[in-house]
């Protein structure tokens, strides 16, 4: 039997969470009203799942948890707190052992999250351990100041520093601020350990909040195969002699930790024979914390992100045995795998009709050599789903690379792009850039093989990297474009190209498509299709369900697929076979989903 630890400095509360665990027959449960005293627990009997309120009596839960993960690293740890975003409570379960559960909530709600934690441990393909994403949130809630060590499994070493919940500052090998930051925030399978701030560390050289650094990371994680260890900022699509280095490919140190009396004026620190690290790369053996004698101005970036997919909820079976698999669920609704997933399986593509125009305008803008491309649409609409199945369908002989997060200076853009078309992407001018991607798109078009560069979250482009992209335009032989560019972003975008400065890029965009959301019919068959391939042609939501579905998700696929996955763990969860109305509303009422303007699941902020 499964042994649940709950820790609060509530004694009653702690008793009421006990008593209904209990009802179930599933586990064994034990209080602890300390800190000390729960890890005194640990050390004695195996914990399955750790429940703690967020703030304790004795201690900090950051320091508990600090303990769990060079201790306990697989100990599953739900955290119980009245703070925190819709989203990121949805978060937690599939990011890590870390889950987020907001007071007040329901004891099924608390189950959910135990099988949801028990079910990350037993299937260990999806096990990630204690991810950097799902803790920054709580160190923004907890209004922490203290300096965090990181270590990743691959032994990789950084530090972050915050003030009052805010971070400062961050370092991980030659990296200061921003990107050290960004670098370090994609980790997982972490051991962290917290000690004082550094009185010398009182300058703030990062600007992005803690909530949208997490919210970057989980975003990215929408577009890659969860069983992929970290999210890449570029895929590379099927080429012919193409070299390029695969995303995330081990990159060496570029520098060690500077001296005391070395002044650093930039993130971007240039070493002679080097090669730029793109962010989340992975690099090797970080150097020691630097002296706080150091003075670090590191390179700002404001930036806005996407709300992250969100994860659908595991289950159990509510009458009998915990189901730590998929087995019980699946056979309740006579359903061979799980149908709506939020990552993007090809099994399950299906385009309304507006879908289908924009995956057919992108290959007649690639086909007609256009020049420049641009696709738009709210978050969730299901802008990446339409990039994949565009990509898939290119020629063998097509060269296309994808840049996910272009959050970079011009040099090291270039240098970036270079490297992901296969050439050395250690250029140290723009010049030569030019000059060898010019001598490698004239090459490509003797051979008959189209060059296809796509930016994904263009939004984020800054205004001087866009302005140099436009010379990409300039790439030509006798009036034929050689390289296509297709930007894909939000629909902000729109308005940044209003902007006078960049009226030259808006005027070469030769085919322009906006993606809306699906119809009320639309809806319908997807939840079909995606049950059909699921292994069955039952109606298991009604009419009145699915005009609701879509009432609340507003015709977004993403949230269609988080409404519909939680109906059936909520049916599941009651025995209830055929998915009704009223199962709707509850779920969007435990998601956090108003039908009265955009989601705040899908906000941004």
């Amino acid at each position: 039997m499964d042994n649940i630890l709950i820790l609060s400095k509530d004694a009653d509360h702690a008793e009421t969470l006990k008593a209904g665990l209990e009802k179930t027959r599933h586990f064994g449960v034990t209080i602890a009203n300390q800190g000390k005293e729960a890890m005194v627990f640990f050390d004695k009997i195996k914990i399955s799942v750790l429940v703690t309120d967020i703030r304790l009596k004795d201690m900090d839960v950051l320091d508990l948890l600090s303990y769990m993960t060079q201790k306990h690293s697989s100990t599953p740890c739900i955290v119980m707190t009245d703070h925190g975003k819709p989203w990121f409570k949805e978060k937690m379960a599939q990011q890590s052992l870390l889950y987020h559960i907001e007071k007040p909530f329901k004891i099924s709600s608390l189950l959910s999250a135990i099988f949801v934690g028990l079910t990350l441990r037993d299937e260990g393909k999806n096990l990630k351990g204690m991810t950097m994403a799902s803790l920054l949130p709580l160190i923004e809630i907890l209004q922490k100041t203290c300096r965090m060590e990181a270590k990743a499994e691959n032994q990789k070493k950084g530090y972050l520093y915050f003030n009052e919940g805010v971070l400062i500052d961050a370092h991980f090998n030659e990296l200061r601020g921003e990107s050290a930051a960004r670098e370090i925030a994609g980790w997982e399978g972490i051991a962290i350990k917290f000690t004082e701030l550094p009185e010398r560390r009182t300058r703030t050289r990062v600007k992005t909040h803690l909530m949208d650094m997490a919210e970057a990371c989980w975003d990215k994680n929408e577009v890659i195969d969860p069983a992929d260890d970290a999210p890449p900022l570029c895929d590379e699509v099927e080429t012919e002699n193409n070299a390029s280095t695969a995303a995330g490919e081990t990159v060496s140190a570029i520098a060690d930790d500077p001296p005391d009396d070395v002044e650093i004026l930039s993130d971007d620190i240039q070493v002679e024979n080097s090669t730029p690290v793109a962010p989340h790369e992975t690099v090797p053996a970080a150097a020691d914390d630097p002296s706080d004698d150091v003075i670090l101005l590191s390179t700002e970036i404001e930036m806005e992100h996407n709300v992250p997919a969100y994860p659908a909820y595991n289950e159990y079976d509510p009458v009998g045995r915990p189901n730590m698999g998929m087995e019980m669920y699946l056979e309740y609704y006579q359903l061979i795998r799980k149908p709506f997933q939020i990552n993007t399986d090809p099994a399950f593509l299906w385009f309304g009709e507006k879908q289908k125009e924009a995956l057919a305008t992108l290959k007649y803008g690639i086909q007609e050599n256009k020049g420049f491309l641009l696709l738009t649409g709210d978050v969730g609409v299901g802008k990446t789903t339409i990039i994949k199945s565009f990509l898939q369908g290119l020629d063998k002989n097509d060269l296309a690379v994808v840049v996910y997060t272009p959050v970079l200076d011009s040099l090291d853009f270039f240098n970036y792009v270079a490297r992901l078309f296969g050439l050395p992407g250690d250029f140290t001018t723009k010049g030569a850039f030019l000059d060898a991607f010019s001598e490698f798109l004239l090459k490509s078009h003797y051979q008959g093989k189209r060059v296809l560069l796509i930016i994904d979250e263009c939004q984020l482009l800054s205004p001087s990297l866009l302005a140099e992209i436009k010379l990409f335009l300039n790439f030509e032989k006798n009036g034929s474009t050689l390289i296509n560019i297709c930007f894909v972003g939000q629909l902000e975008f729109n308005d940044i190209l209003l902007n006078p400065e960049n009226r030259g890029i808006r005027q070469r965009i030769a085919v322009n498509y906006c993606i809306p959301p699906l119809s009320l019919n639309e809806t319908e068959h997807y939840i079909e299709y995606r049950l059909a391939v699921a292994g069955t042609d039952k109606k298991i939501f009604k009419p009145n369900a699915i005009r609701e579905i879509f009432r609340f998700s507003k015709g977004y696929p993403r949230l269609i697929n988080i409404i519909a996955d939680r109906a059936l763990l909520t049916g599941y969860v009651n025995s209830v076979r055929q998915i009704k109305k009223s199962i709707i509303r509850e779920c969007v009422s435990e998601l956090d989903i108003s039908p009265a303007g955009k989601s705040g699941l899908l906000k941004k902020k």
